[in-house]
């Protein structure tokens, strides 16, 4: 099975550090890049090829716009949004679609991560 490449985006250090605990021996598992600038995301997405960005999410739950276009200019790219209290996730890909998971282990998380992506069909 191919590694999942994943980019932590704004991540909270406590956060950040609890995620690379929870994901550094699994071997399908490997965070390629940081990103604390949103502007420099789409460059970490071209160099590194992830397949997921892993992002904090607002109080509000709401996907802001900068999730929106990162997902239209890069249509193949899976985001999860995890609240920075760490009480909830949210995905979100290009179909749009997302769903909301609460009160969610590491191994549920784990297991996100390593499923395989949804099927992008362009639309004409």
């Amino acid at each position: 099975m191919e590694s999942q490449r994943i980019i932590l985006a704004n991540v909270p250090r406590f956060l950040d550090e609890a995620l690379k605990r929870a994901l550094a021996n699994i071997s399908s598992l490997q965070i390629v890049g940081e990103v604390v600038d949103w502007a420099m995301l789409p460059s970490a997405i071209q160099r590194t090829g992830a397949q997921w960005v892993i992002v904090s999410l607002p109080s509000d739950r709401e996907t802001s716009q900068a999730v929106e276009a990162l997902l239209a200019a890069y249509p193949a790219i899976r985001v999860l949004n995890v609240a920075t209290d760490g009480g909830h996730i949210t995905l979100r890909w290009v179909e749009p679609r997302a769903e909301t998971i609460d009160d969610f282990s590491m191994g549920e998380l784990v297991a996100l991560l390593t499923s395989p992506p949804p099927i992008h069909v362009p639309t004409r």
